[in-house]
């Protein structure tokens, strides 16, 4: 019975953790329209899109993390340790805020490539009012 309880748990905590690793990508792909939406309205204003040969490597990365956390989960059966689970869940989620923030922030000049928006002013409010985001210095 007590082997059966384990194992229950062990399941859910494993589909919860593939349900968050599926947030997770969903997020991403909403951060990709957003960031093609952003491209167009500040190639519309005048900034210019910078080649990066590289991002396709950083997509490609990104998304073999979150395949690799599923794989671990999945293949080799990985235990739930929730006193580790529960705080990393809560960084997961501040971290998150602080994101969203970023990204409300810095409104058009946000993007997932470089693009050129000196031209369109510094962003000084959210954030950016106590520390000088890296992308304009």
């Amino acid at each position: 019975m007590d082997l059966s309880i384990n194992l229950l748990r062990g399941r859910i905590a494993a589909d919860a953790f593939l349900g968050l690793l599926l947030a997770v990508a969903l997020l991403r792909l909403v951060e990709l329209r957003i960031s093609k939406r952003h491209q167009k309205e500040m190639v519309a204003r005048g900034a210019a899109k910078i080649d990066e040969p590289k991002f396709r490597w950083m997509v490609l990365l990104h998304a073999a993390v979150l395949l690799g956390a599923a794989l671990e989960v999945v293949l080799l059966r990985r235990p739930f340790i929730l006193w580790l689970a529960a705080p990393m869940f809560a960084v997961f989620l501040a971290a998150n805020v602080v994101r969203w923030w970023v990204i409300h922030s810095l409104g058009e000049h946000w993007n997932v490539q470089v693009v050129d928006s000196t031209r369109l002013g510094v962003v000084t409010s959210g954030p950016f009012r106590y520390v000088r985001c890296w992308l304009f210095l």
